[in-house]
């Protein structure tokens, strides 16, 4: 088993380099993201076919209960697992939930990736996990909690 030091893309291109050396690779992953792998694995001439073994598609419209949830700040956190969850959050938040950020809703991302996508995007993070997963953004949020603001 290989595992990289961090949870990114990044951490595992770096640790997979002195393996894939010229050698084909076969990636499974979603419709869409980041082809950093790919990229990176290139540069040691490793050849890496990407197959894809499910899909994101982004939703018109919140459901009627999570509107309400947002928009009247009943909402205390809300975690933002990836740089296209980030963007489509953003896109479809309406003015009334939009105004309740930073005040009753905080925000909380899982990665330097996340969080910068989701500040192209306008959003404002309150907590960035160290470790790049759920967990990670729990630890942060209990952090952050812990503290005060």
């Amino acid at each position: 088993d290989l595992v990289p030091p961090q949870y990114r893309a990044e951490a595992l291109a770096e640790s997979l380099k002195p393996l894939a050396t010229g050698q084909k690779l076969l990636w499974a992953g979603a419709n869409r993201g980041r082809e950093v792998l790919i990229t990176e694995l290139a540069e040691v001439s490793a050849t890496v076919d990407k197959i894809v073994v499910y899909e994101n598609h982004d939703v018109s419209a919140w459901n009627e209960e999570s509107l309400k949830l947002l928009e009247s700040g009943e909402v205390d956190w809300v975690g933002l697992s990836s740089p296209s969850i980030a963007r489509n959050f953003e896109r479809l938040l309406t003015d009334a939930a939009r105004a309740q950020l930073g005040k009753s809703i905080r925000l909380a991302s899982i990665s330097p990736v996340t969080s910068q996508a989701a500040q192209e995007a306008g959003l404002q993070i309150d907590v960035e996990a160290k470790d790049y997963h759920w967990d990670g953004i729990f630890t942060a949020i209990q952090q952050y909690a812990a503290s005060g603001p």
